[in-house]
């Protein structure tokens, strides 16, 4: 090889003298010449006061390369390879080549020194589990092979960043680099987060009493491809000259802004110059990201207009006319620091960071329990919604187990407490948050602001856990917004998720009633509703006890429940799921079924309403049993106070039963512990509403003389417990006749499919 190398420092000394392992490990192979493609050429230590021990591996590799290569990767590269005594951090690996180009994926090193290849994209503690120099080899001629080809960077890859990271990090106001705010002169203070730690700072506007007050003038540079990594400038000049090729003339804009801003009399202020440049990648002008800088100085704003000539002298009288500056005033005696700009959460990047698209449509939150707390709190923490929290509650010390909530907050309202929590804790300035302490069903005071807030949502949530609030919210709250319910079984360890479709087609309270169904239809849930093992008293009263429910189900259900309330909201389709999870191992497995439309029809003073899966599995039971007529009871939940009566599934016919061409007397073998079951399932929730029975083809589902004596004789019992007789009669093509309260020869009502 007959190129120029960069000169190493150190002793030359035998690969055998090699004192740090993973040195000694490197030279061995290379010098026994195991791997074909590398030839060992010496080996360094470097030893001083103010520095560890350092050993370097000098060898020559093959690079296996193109015959058109992208970049000028030679044949044949000299490298170097560092270690240090310590073994805390990689390896250094060295091209020795002084024209070795500046690519992607090299660090930054002063003029003169070797250019320093970035092998790993792990942090070394990770690397160094599974280090062996054979492969640590191959990882460097397989970076000089995609470096020839142009490949390296990948497509799926970040873009890196311009300058070394180093300095420490600056939280800015999330609204810095907004459009009305670039080229602006901002005030604010900058603070360390911790004594004598300078890792962290935080720039507060309007706490100017404390902290270093700083003025910070913001640059929009024009989009750049993305280079070797530089370091950062050390002085104005420096800066200066970075920002060129970037289409900003520093030194002229900053002493126009310092002429425009002298007499505003913050001369006495910090100066920081932040710069965002748009980065494109290879080939593209899209504008893939933005790699923002900052650059304090320790000199105040008199001191630099003086040291950039925008006033004469030390005293700061008068102004130098722009176009007669000095332009031996260039900046070179203006220090500079880099700090890491970073921004305080939005809205945007809080859904980026989830993954999600963000979402700032208004929610409504009936409940601020535990479940509640994790739902709303997760979904905020996503970008998701601007929230009016609605919950009567106060939190009590036993509530800290499960709530968001902490022990500061034992005695406020639930509702207002996760309302300053999340104003404080996510992006303030763009979340709307409401709290009002109030019963949803009375809401007392609050009921006027409620409604509004009801009226003009987009969505309403209901996390109460209570029956009689999803009623209200299904039955009696007037607005167009879509309603959702999602809940704890007793015991924990399920999660419900019940969502009405966008058109509020089948509203929530009949969702609830298909919800029970699937509760009868899949035996692993048989024990959903269940009560739970054990219970805690947290007071006197013989109510006033508590589930043992572990905070992580809570946690765990609240985080599905978050997603599936995303998920739906995003859709047109309406949802009935259940997540029932292995108290356990955790695992957790889905159920759920698509809701089913609904038929309602007012007969007399009740409103029956069915559904088509109902219909439907009527028509398919008649059919089986065809050419004979068959029955059953009907299955179904009362509303006394709104006068509804839901009819849910049906039981077949029992075994005793009589079915004939022409009749059909049902019997009631084993009817009571079916009907028993089917309470137990579902909390008591469904029950025996009524009976329905088939005619045979050719037969009209108009009531026969024997339909209507047994309708009286259902009408005499059902009305001494204070309701009203069902009777349904299926037929041909499909057809069901409804008779709910009393039955005419030609009245009814009828359904098909």
């Amino acid at each position: 090889m007959s190129e120029e190398f960069v000169k190493l420092s150190g002793e030359i000394i035998e690969a055998s003298s090699l004192r740090i392992p993973r040195a000694l490990a490197l030279a061995a192979v290379v010098e026994k010449g195991t791997h074909p493609y590398v030839k060992l050429v010496e080996c360094r230590r470097i030893e001083g006061k103010d520095i560890d021990v350092l050993e370097a591996v000098v060898f020559d590799v093959e690079v296996e390369r193109p015959q058109r290569i992208a970049n000028d990767i030679k044949r044949e590269e000299r490298i170097a390879v560092s270690f240090t005594a310590g073994d805390d951090s990689s390896p250094v690996v060295m091209a020795m080549r002084e024209d070795f180009p500046r690519v992607s994926h090299t660090n930054a090193t002063r003029k003169g020194l070797a250019c320093v290849l970035c092998i790993y994209d792990q942090a070394w503690s990770h690397v160094v589990l599974r280090w062996t120099p054979v492969a640590f080899l191959e990882q460097i001629r397989n970076w000089l092979t995609e470096t020839s080809k142009g490949t390296l960077h990948q497509d799926d890859q970040p873009l890196e960043a311009l300058l070394m990271n180093v300095g420490p990090t600056l939280i800015l106001p999330a609204d810095f680099f907004a459009d009305e705010a670039v080229g602006k002169v901002q005030e604010f203070s900058v603070f360390i987060t911790a004594k004598d730690d300078l890792r962290v700072l935080l720039a507060l506007k309007g706490q100017e009493d404390a902290g270093v007050p700083i003025l910070a003038y913001s640059f929009q540079a024009s989009p750049q491809h993305q280079h070797a990594i530089q370091f950062p400038p050390q002085n104005l000049r420096e800066l200066h000259d970075f920002l060129v090729p970037a289409g900003i003339d520093l030194i002229r804009e900053l002493r126009q802004r310092l002429f425009d801003a002298a007499s505003t009399g913050n001369r006495d202020r910090r100066l920081l110059l932040l710069v965002a440049v748009p980065m494109v990648r290879d080939g593209n002008t899209t504008i893939e990201a933005t790699d923002t800088w900052a650059f304090l100085t320790p000199m105040t704003i008199h001191e630099v207009g003086v040291a950039i000539d925008v006033w004469p002298d030390s005293h700061g009288s008068g102004l130098v006319l722009p176009g007669h500056h000095d332009e031996n005033a260039n900046g070179e005696s203006i220090q500079l620091e880099t700090v890491r700009p970073q921004f305080r959460l939005t809205r945007a990047r809080a859904a980026a960071a989830s993954g999600v698209v963000p979402d700032a449509r208004n929610c409504v939150a009936i409940g601020a329990g535990s479940l509640g707390s994790h739902v709303v709190k997760l979904l905020v923490q996503s970008g998701f919604g601007n929230w009016t929290l609605v919950d009567e509650d106060r939190l009590l010390p036993h509530n800290i187990a499960r709530h968001t909530l902490y022990d500061s907050s034992v005695g406020f309202p639930k509702a207002q407490r996760l309302g300053e929590q999340l104003l404080e804790g996510y992006y303030p300035d763009e979340i709307q948050v409401k709290s009002f302490e109030a019963d949803i069903i009375r809401p007392g005071p609050a009921k006027v602001e409620i409604d509004k807030q009801l009226v003009d949502c987009d969505l309403i949530v209901d996390v109460a856990a209570s029956i009689p609030v999803s009623r209200h919210l299904s039955l009696d709250v007037t607005s167009d917004a879509r309603r959702f319910s999602t809940f704890m079984n007793p015991q924990g360890t399920d999660l419900v998720v019940i969502a009405e479709d966008a058109e509020r087609s089948i509203p929530l309270d009949c969702l609830e009633m298909q919800y029970y169904r699937l509760l009868l239809d899949e035996d692993s849930l048989a024990d959903h509703l269940a009560k739970p093992n054990g219970q805690l008293p947290y007071a006197r009263s013989c109510r006033d006890v508590t589930s043992q429910i572990p905070n992580h189900a809570v946690a765990m259900l609240g985080a599905i429940a978050c997603k599936s309330i995303r998920d739906v909201s995003e859709s047109q389709q309406g949802l009935i799921s259940i997540w029932k999870s292995d108290s356990q191992t955790c695992e957790v497995k889905q159920f759920g079924v698509v809701p089913s439309p609904i038929q309602t029809e007012q007969l007399g003073q009740w409103r029956l309403v069915i559904d088509g899966h109902l219909v439907a599995k009527i028509a398919a039971m008649r059919r089986g049993k065809l050419p004979v007529e068959t029955g059953g009871v009907l299955l179904g939940s009362y509303d006394l106070v709104r006068k509804i009566l839901y009819v849910v599934d049906t039981l077949p016919s029992p075994p005793d039963s009589k079915e004939w061409p022409t009749l059909y007397i049902r019997g009631s073998r084993g009817l009571e512990s079916k009907l028993e079951e089917v309470r137990r399932k579902t909390d008591g929730q469904l029950e025996y509403v009524g009976e329905w029975h088939s005619h045979p083809d050719g037969c009209a589902v108009r009531p026969s003389e024997d339909d209507l004596k047994v309708f009286a004789w259902l009408t005499e019992h059902m009305n001494e417990a204070g309701l009203p007789a069902l009777m349904a009669i299926a037929g041909e093509f499909d057809v069901t006749a409804w008779f709910l309260g009393e039955m005419l020869r030609s009245g009814g009502w009828e359904t098909g499919i």
